[in-house]
């Protein structure tokens, strides 16, 4: 750390010392030298503007002489005196005992002294160094200009200090302190004797000042860079009194500064360059310059240090708070917190921002996964913009887009539970239902929701269900009169919705009330209502059921009302009329359904009336589907053979999946695998239909491959593999089915896939080392990169399948080595198109999943944990390094093996093995790069800090896997390194064996010589006993 010392000043001797005295005490001294003792102070007694009050200084250090030469290279002073000639006599030294010049070093000498000690004197100090400048420029030539020059003597000796540097930190604040309070000063006082056209006392400084500093703000060294950028913000201050010039200089030099290589001179530029937002012409658009750059940085910068500066000091404005908004989502944790409880915090109103982005931010801040973030945007809706609402949660409701908003449920949640006051002022009395609106239907159901945990509140809050009824038919109603006025028809069709939610979670008990819902209910089924509405009613009427052979017959009986009197059987439609997706709802896919089919009526039926008929034969076929769908998924009771649902099955589903519309039998075979996974006591469903559902898989559309294979993953994981399996004989169907749907182009349907193989995998029910490696190749593929489902799927499965059982993490070890060579090769390949994640960095992650000591131990099938299991893993590392043929390959495996845990856990075989296969690998298949050679190195004395000299004995399954080790190495020749100078290319690792080279191959060849014994020994037990005897 360079000293911390002030500008050597000159110091006059009493007349009537001896002429040796007078040469001494004139030598150059240094301010910050406190002692003249031979023992030198530490750097936390040092100041500035020390200045040593002994009669006997000694002179600088050559250390010093050197230091304050380079700061002169960098930031040249103008302020230093000349030397005075030792010659001079003794009226004259007397004269310089009373010059003002030197009065003036010492009295600022002793300001800057001060300020090192303590923040609190600096409002104190900056009073008595105005005076001191006041008192100078009495004689602007002279004292003014003095004056400025001992101020740059100061700044000069802090530009190289450390940043850390308490007394530093401190002066620098202070020299911002004193700028700003003489700025301030000039300012109201106009009429000052030295406020003339060439400005005043603060301006002429602070520009000198500047130019001082604008000379080393590109210096090589990066703390003066970072000082000068801190000091510049300070100058800011006098920004309306700097010329143009100068001005113009000083921005652009800042923002150079905003790009430096070093992130500290980044964020002092980004904090400099802001203050000048305010002074800024606006006219020529240099605010909006400047604005751009910040917003650049925010956007761009690497470091979340200075995005974070730019948050704190960029001016908030319309065109700068998308911006802003946008760090909502950014990766640095602090920054997300700091828009919500800051930056969101300061407007004064939140109408300030539009719709779409407060429901942006909205959503990113409650469904943040770090809880600090999302405490804060629940403070800042909680306590600023409920408040800015006066407390009005209906206001607060109405200026978000209720209808179509998927944060405004959260939104009121969130507001209920933190402010239990707004929800007591909730009143939902006769005025409420009769005047609802969007937003009091929204919060009706929302709060009803809220209350579902205590039936008490909920039944004094909500009304009666009579009352409910009569509401929901009155809206109903309205809907139906509203059906040309598309704006009105959204918004009645969304209260409604409300409505019919807030049914499911009432109380039934009364049976008058209980009867005139479900006849009302049962009326909207049957007549043309939105298919959002079907979930719903079908859920209230299930509760409002006896039982659930009750809720089926009364459902069965609805579907066949609906179906009754349209004929069944429909004509084959065209092969190519446009298909649609099962995403869309029922609404939708009529629309469209009834113009295909007009469209294919007018071309083969030219009776109208027939066209007619069967676009509404179909309609009521969809409706019905989509009813029965929901009461299969509702339904909680198994099916037996008897159940009347087959009935619907024979007459509705398998005439919708032979139908040759897509829909139909999407819908159809949605409502057949349903039916199959109901169907528990006797699968046969599900055997009979498995043919169906493999062949729709692959030959189908897409949409319908999907919705099929989500069927089979489904029937597999409740039935089990095996018994499924064992009853169709189809393992080799689905064998070809895993495999076509992992490598499938559709991203969708690889997905899917994923998640289903996922889901087999954890469970047990599904074990397959192939499909295991398949999934960790695909988590680390470039081409799954944009597939966002699969890649979050596989970064949950991955980790917990690993870490949750001692057998699960054994296969991943034993697919490691293969499958990271396979992955090492496809980054060789693709990195210069595709952005991978390096070998090193993929091998690290896979480490990290087989580490034995991050197993959740939960006694399942008294499993016991190996926590050497990742010595087997390097076994298999090394054996891949001998057939390897690739040089990357070789080259990142054996960098690899200095990674794995290999302590005393191990066990002495594993040790041996491993032992065996790295001192042979040097001369059977040697490793040509020298990165490969040192790496290898480096394991070899990792393994011999572990091997004792006493011998131990092995059981017979150890001997037998050293014999299989020694066989695999003799099955190489040897082979001649071509670098000849193989051992001085090894790096010397320090490691915690004390032995020598000489004596760690000696030990390699004492653990051979040992093994061999014991083979021998091993072969000799097993000898008859005639052999024996001879």
């Amino acid at each position: 750390m360079p000293e911390v010392r002030a500008q050597p000043i000159r110091r006059s001797s009493d007349a009537s010392s001896s002429s040796r005295t007078s040469h001494t005490t004139k030598a150059t001294r240094r301010v910050s030298d406190v002692s003249s003792s031979s023992s030198r102070p530490s750097l936390t007694t040092r100041r500035i503007s020390d200045v040593s009050s002994s009669s006997s200084a000694s002179v600088p250090s050559r250390r010093t002489r050197d230091t304050n030469q380079r700061i002169r290279k960098v930031v040249p002073t103008s302020s230093a005196q000349p030397r005075q000639s030792t010659q001079q006599s003794s009226s004259t030294r007397s004269r310089a005992h009373a010059n003002p010049l030197e009065l003036l070093k010492k009295s600022v000498a002793d300001i800057f002294d001060d300020v090192q000690k303590s923040a609190v004197l600096h409002r104190k100090n900056a009073l008595a160094l105005r005076k001191i400048q006041e008192r100078c420029s009495i004689n602007p030539s002279i004292g003014e200009q003095a004056f400025n020059k001992t101020i740059l003597d100061m700044v000069q000796k802090i530009l190289s200090v450390k940043k850390k540097e308490p007394c530093v930190d401190r002066t620098v604040k202070f020299l911002g302190a004193f700028i700003q309070y003489t700025s301030e000063k000039d300012a109201k006082d106009n009429d000052s004797v030295n406020s003339d056209d060439e400005g005043t006392l603060s301006s002429r400084l602070v520009q000198e000042l500047a130019k001082y500093l604008l000379k080393g703000i590109e210096a090589k060294e990066r703390l003066i860079r970072l000082r000068i950028c801190q000091l510049l913000g300070h100058c800011a201050y006098a920004l309306d009194s700097i010329n143009d010039s100068l001005y113009n200089k000083m921005r652009k030099k800042l923002a150079d500064r905003i790009h430096d290589k070093d992130t500290g001179v980044r964020v002092q530029a980004v904090v400099a360059l802001s203050k000048f937002q305010a002074g800024c012409d606006v006219e020529n658009g240099d605010s909006r310059e400047i604005t751009d750059k910040l917003l650049d940085v925010l956007q761009y910068d690497p470091n979340a240090e200075v995005r974070r500066a730019v948050l704190t000091h960029i001016d908030y404005n319309e065109n700068t708070m998308p911006k802003v908004l946008e760090r909502a989502h950014d990766t640095d944790t602090t920054i997300r917190k700091y828009v919500f409880s800051k930056s969101l915090d300061e407007l004064e109103d939140f109408r300030f921002l539009s719709i779409e982005e407060r429901e942006q931010v909205l959503r990113w801040g409650l469904s943040d996964r770090d809880k600090n973030v999302k405490n804060a945007c629940s403070n800042l809706l909680t306590s600023n913009w409920i408040t800015q609402t006066n407390d009005n949660i209906f206001e607060l409701v109405g200026r978000l887009d209720v209808i179509n908003s998927v944060v405004a449920k959260d939104v009121v949640m969130e507001l209920l539970r933190n402010r239990r006051d707004l929800a007591e002022k909730i009143v939902f009395d006769d005025e409420f239902w009769d005047n609802l609106t969007v937003e009091r239907a929204f919060l009706a159901r929302v709060f009803c929701e809220y209350l579902k945990e205590d039936e008490n509140q909920l039944g004094e809050k909500m009304p009666e269900v009579t009352r409910l009824a009569l509401c929901i038919q009155n809206y109903n109603n309205l809907l139906s009169q509203s059906l040309d006025d598309e704006d009105t028809t959204v918004k009645y069709e969304f209260m409604l919705e409300q409505l019919l939610i807030i049914a499911t979670m009432l109380d039934y008990g009364d049976e008058g009330g209980r009867r005139q819902m479900n006849n009302l209910l049962r009326e909207m089924l049957m007549c043309d209502i939105t298919d959002s509405f079907i979930d719903h009613i079908v859920e209230t009427m299930r509760k409002m059921a006896i039982d659930e052979r009750d809720f089926n017959r009364v459902m069965i009986e609805i579907i066949s009302d609906i179906r009754e009197g349209y004929d069944n059987e429909t004509d084959n439609f065209a092969e190519d009329r446009s298909r649609m997706t099962l995403d869309d709802d029922v609404a939708s896919i009529r629309s469209r359904l009834s113009r295909s089919s007009i469209h294919m009526a007018e071309n083969i039926n030219e009776d109208e009336d027939d066209a007619d008929k069967e676009i509404q034969s179909m309609e009521a076929d969809l409706k019905s589907l989509a009813i029965m769908k929901c009461m299969l998924e509702i339904n909680q009771q198994q099916m037996d053979d008897t159940s009347p649902v087959f009935a619907l099955l024979r007459n509705l589903v398998v005439p919708s999946i032979q139908c040759p519309e897509p829909v139909l039998r999407e819908m159809g075979m949605h409502c057949l695998g349903l039916t199959c996974l109901q169907n528990l006591a006797s699968n046969l469903v599900a055997i009979e239909n498995l043919d169906l559902f493999l062949y729709c898989s692959q030959n189908g559309p897409d949409e319908l491959k999907i919705k099929c294979l989500m069927i089979l993953f489904d029937i597999i994981r409740v039935f089990g593999y095996n018994r499924i399996v064992e009853r169709s004989g189809k393992a080799d169907e689905f064998c070809k089915l895993w495999k076509t749907s992992l490598d499938h182009d559709l991203p969708e349907m690889r997905a899917v896939a994923v998640e289903g193989m996922s889901k087999l995998l954890l469970t047990r029910s599904w074990e397959d080392k192939e499909t295991l490696r398949k999934l960790v190749y695909l988590y680390f593929d470039p081409n799954t990169a944009s597939n966002n489902r699969l890649r979050q799927c596989l970064s949950y499965f991955l980790p917990v399948y690993c870490h949750s059982s001692p057998k699960n993490q054994k296969i991943m070890c034993e697919n490691f080595p293969s499958c990271l060579a396979e992955l090492i090769k496809t980054h060789k390949l693709l990195s210069k198109h595709y952005d991978m994640v390096p070998p090193l960095q993929i091998a690290q992650q896979m480490i990290e999943w087989t580490d034995p000591h991050k197993l959740v131990t939960t006694g399942r099938d008294n499993e016991v944990i190996d926590l050497g299991i990742q010595a087997d893993v390097a076994i298999g590392v090394l054996k891949l390094v001998y057939t390897e043929t690739n040089k990357e390959v070789r080259k990142v495996l054996s960098q690899v093996l200095t990674k794995f845990r290999i302590d005393e856990h191990v066990g002495r075989a594993r040790i041996k093995q491993l032992t065996l296969l790295a001192g042979n690998l040097k001369t059977r298949r040697p490793l040509k790069e020298s990165v490969g050679k040192n790496a290898l190195n480096k394991f070899e004395k990792t393994l011999l800090q572990y091997f004792s000299d006493s011998p131990e004995s092995l059981a017979e399954e150890e001997l037998a896997h050293i014999e299989e080790i020694k066989i695999f190495v003799e099955s190489f020749e040897d082979e001649e390194d071509d670098d000849e100078d193989d051992e001085r290319l090894m790096v010397d690792l320090p490691v915690r064996s004390t032995r020598s080279r000489e004596s760690k191959a000696a030990a390699l060849a004492n653990l051979h010589r040992e093994i061999d014994a014991m083979l021998d020994s091993s072969s000799e037990g097993e000898d008859s006993p005639s052999e024996r005897e001879e």
